[in-house]
């Protein structure tokens, strides 16, 4: 069958004429020293990105011993008649010591483990409270107590670092704890074992240095970036206005009176949950707008013998009515968790130009 065809000689010529065109490519570059390191750019910066994430991601656990976590164990065990003298904090601490995943760090108090995550030594803190063990076997005698275990985060320290963190104390509380004891004839506690291995192999994948990009962009950067143009708009504008209203609210602070409070009497009344409870507070606000003061429910564990609050949840209360510069906040509340619990009634500055509450920290308690 006919067809067309090339000769060899042919190929041979278009083959010389395509190196003499790179050669001469080549000269050029070699004479502009900004042509060649452009070329050079384009040819090596995808090759280091690749290398970069493929590292990342070649084993994202092998170094993670670096990420410490403190480990403050208060726990002082329990005596029952039906599993003798225990003290799960010492097990679980020993335990942690034989488990390399993270960087345990065993410190001797709670203050010690907080202080370590707010100065940036750790990425988080796990206190293990004084009465782990002992509620941990309350359910034997009827009057089942849940074991809690105090969690301290770091989030500034590292975009990625509180995810790894997250992840430890949930082992720790839901995975280790009660699969430590499940033991098989030899001592072995399979099931905590494989439960360990299979945390890490199911949130590796989340770590890339994409991820880690992202993070940082959508939860710092743009916003500050945002924050930046608003207050710079207009010849600082916006800046001017919270500086006032600063100088404002911290001339006046201190007339801000409580006039009137009503809640329930916890102290000598049964809280039912289910229940709806009335809270109400009224307060001289001076010069101030209704909208310049905010109040809220702090609701905190039960603080005994001295210990830090926890603070468990806050709700705010409603502007309700205003009379002059007494002005009435009001919530309508309905408990959905029993416990015991201290309950308080806050009063701060309110202004929606502020990037947190903490930078205006005047408050009064009612």
């Amino acid at each position: 069958m006919d067809g067309p065809s090339v000769s060899l000689g042919s190929k041979l010529s278009d083959a010389k004429v395509s190196f003499a065109i790179f050669k001469r490519d080549i000269k050029r570059l070699l004479v502009n020293p900004v042509a060649l390191v452009v070329t050079l750019g384009v040819c090596v910066i995808p090759s280091l990105y690749a290398w970069y994430n493929i590292v990342a991601n070649w084993d994202p656990y092998g170094n993670t011993q670096g990420i410490k976590i403190a480990i403050a164990n208060n726990d002082q065990g329990t005596q029952n008649d039906l599993v003798g003298e225990l003290n799960a904090g010492d097990k679980v601490v020993d335990q942690l010591k034989e488990n390399d995943q993270l960087g345990w760090t065993f410190v001797d108090s709670a203050a010690d483990a907080k202080e370590g995550v707010e100065s940036g030594e750790y990425y988080a803190a796990i206190v293990i409270p004084k009465n782990f063990s002992d509620n941990l076997v309350s359910m034997l005698d009827g009057n089942y107590h849940q074991p809690k275990l105090t969690y301290y985060v770091n989030e500034k320290k590292s975009a990625i670092a509180p995810k790894v963190t997250d992840t430890g104390a949930n082992t720790i509380e839901e995975q280790i704890v009660p699969k430590y004891y499940d033991r098989d004839r030899d001592g072995v506690p399979h099931a905590w074992v494989e439960s360990v291995k299979k945390c890490v192999a199911d949130i590796a994948s989340n770590f890339t240095t994409n991820r880690m990009l992202n993070d940082y962009e959508e939860r710092f950067y743009n916003k500050l970036a945002a924050r930046k143009h608003r207050i710079v708009e207009g010849g600082y504008k916006l800046a001017r206005e919270i500086a006032a209203w600063k100088r404002k609210v911290s001339s006046v602070w201190d007339q801000i009176r409580v006039i009137d409070v009503q809640r329930v009497k916890i102290d000598n009344k049964a809280i039912f949950v289910g229940e709806k409870y009335h809270f109400e507070v009224t307060v001289d606000i001076a010069s101030l707008r209704p909208e310049d003061i905010g109040v809220e429910m702090v609701i905190a564990q039960q603080i005994v013998g001295g210990q830090n609050a926890n603070v468990m949840h806050t709700i705010g209360l409603k502007h309700t009515k205003t009379e002059g510069s007494r002005v009435t906040y009001a919530l309508d509340y309905t408990p959905d968790e029993a416990g015991t619990f201290d309950v308080a009634l806050r009063i701060f500055p309110v202004n929606p130009h502020l990037p947190h509450r903490m930078d205006f920290a005047l408050v009064k308690w009612a």
